[in-house]
């Protein structure tokens, strides 16, 4: 068996070559099997960093975070023949092709660390540097972003006022039409759904009585169960929504009954789904007027949440939400695979992408949070980048030894850092 057959074979042990692991990745929605045209970009990725190895001379159980570093600064350098940022003919520009590279990477070494615990027991693909390369830029597309604590106090508070304000408030389709974002975003914030998801909702899926929401997908095998009394707000929004729903919306939709039908300026279904814009629209809208409400907090409380959304530049989206939503998860002690499990991921690795991307968010905006984490938990090397850059050593050395984790160990690493 050459190196190239060993490379695709794990080092030759009796473990599936690199044909048989993607072979055993699961499709989207209910395809067990991914496409056929994905399975070809898979394997055009892994081969040209098989070439990568080949030429540095490196097997593949040697592979550190500085090479997948540097396998990807070689590609985005790519980039720089395409001043204009032109798009390739899979539709994605360079940069964008080089996070796609990472994250295969990530899922093959996540598969080797499961086969040879003995030999690699830490993903190279998780956190290489992103420091001081061409592809940095490509690195911060890639970052989740999630409320603050403060910014989750004052919408949540907003929803909870309005649970508490009779719906006979809103009478008129002007007034239903402002009424709506509270239970779109109390969805999103509050059982962590998808724009997608919220788009599709049909009355069929909601159970009042059992205050149960089920999430199904028309390509997909996946449902999830939401218990809405789990955030008082939640239910009684949904309530209120029914009974706009049963006088103005049931009989004036065909058999689809959709939960949030695209609605006309008098409040009536025009046919199919409410826009993704409409609802990007919502989600801010509504928070701009969480943020200037006097009843939901403190003026200091109203100000940290206004200067935590101006820190990540104004972004406040649904999947800034949702994501929100998996980080309560987390707090609550939530293991990785039993968020995966809840959320309904195909892979148990979105999780663990989720709770790392969190905790080094939490290292950057919450560092009380994150210190009590790194106090009271298991040490995960994957955060050691993110200690370092966000910490000053002398919090950061000492909770380090306690871990077990000397200045040796990362001073390597130190020289690597902006």
């Amino acid at each position: 068996m050459n190196k190239t057959q060993q490379l695709f074979s794990y080092e030759g042990n009796e473990d599936p070559a690199f044909e048989t692991w993607v072979s055993s990745v699961p499709g989207r929605g209910k395809s067990k099997k991914v496409k056929e045209e994905t399975l070809l970009i898979y394997k055009y990725q892994w081969n040209q960093f098989r070439q990568y190895l080949e030429k540095e001379n490196l097997s593949i159980f040697q592979v550190r975070s500085q090479h997948v570093d540097a396998f990807l600064a070689e590609k985005a350098l790519l980039h720089e023949k395409d001043k204009k940022d032109k798009k390739e003919k899979n539709g994605l520009n360079r940069y964008e092709q080089v996070i796609r590279y990472r994250r295969l990477l990530e899922r093959v070494f996540q598969d080797i660390m499961k086969k040879h615990p003995d030999k690699i027991s830490i993903n190279p693909a998780v956190f290489p540097k992103q420091h001081k390369t061409q592809w940095t830029a490509a690195a911060k597309r890639d970052l989740r972003e999630f409320l603050t604590e403060d910014e989750r106090s004052v919408i949540e508070r907003f929803l909870s006022l309005a649970r508490f304000q009779p719906f006979s408030a809103y009478s008129t389709p002007k007034e239903v039409s402002e009424f709506r974002p509270y239970v779109i975003t109390a969805l999103m914030i509050g059982g962590g759904l998808k724009s997608g998801e919220i788009l599709s909702l049909t009355v069929s899926s909601l159970d009042l009585t059992a205050a149960t929401l089920r999430v199904a997908h028309a390509d997909s095998d996946f449902t999830r169960k939401i218990e809405l009394d789990k955030q008082g707000y939640l239910a009684a929004l949904l309530a209120k929504w029914m009974v706009y729903w049963e006088e103005n919306l049931d009989a004036a939709q065909g058999s689809t009954k959709l939960l949030f039908p695209r609605l006309d300026l008098h409040g009536k279904p025009t046919g199919g789904e409410m826009a993704p814009t409409t609802l990007q629209r919502n989600v801010r809208a509504l928070f701009d007027q969480a943020l200037h409400h006097p009843d939901v907090g403190s003026p200091g409380l109203r100000q940290r949440a206004a200067e935590a959304l101006a820190s990540r530049g104004n972004t406040i989206n649904p999947q800034v939400l949702r994501n929100s939503y998996v980080a309560r998860l987390f707090e609550q002690g939530k293991a990785v695979d039993d968020v995966a499990t809840h959320m309904q991921f195909s892979e148990s690795l979105i999780a663990d992408r989720i709770w790392v991307d969190w905790l080094e968010w939490r290292a950057k905006y919450d560092k009380p949070g994150f210190l009590a984490w790194a106090e009271s938990a298991a040490w995960d090397r994957r955060l050691l980048p993110t200690m370092l850059k966000e910490f000053a050593p002398a919090i950061y050395e000492p909770l380090l030894l306690k871990k077990g984790i000397r200045p040796e160990h990362y001073q390597a690493l130190l020289g690597g850092l902006d």
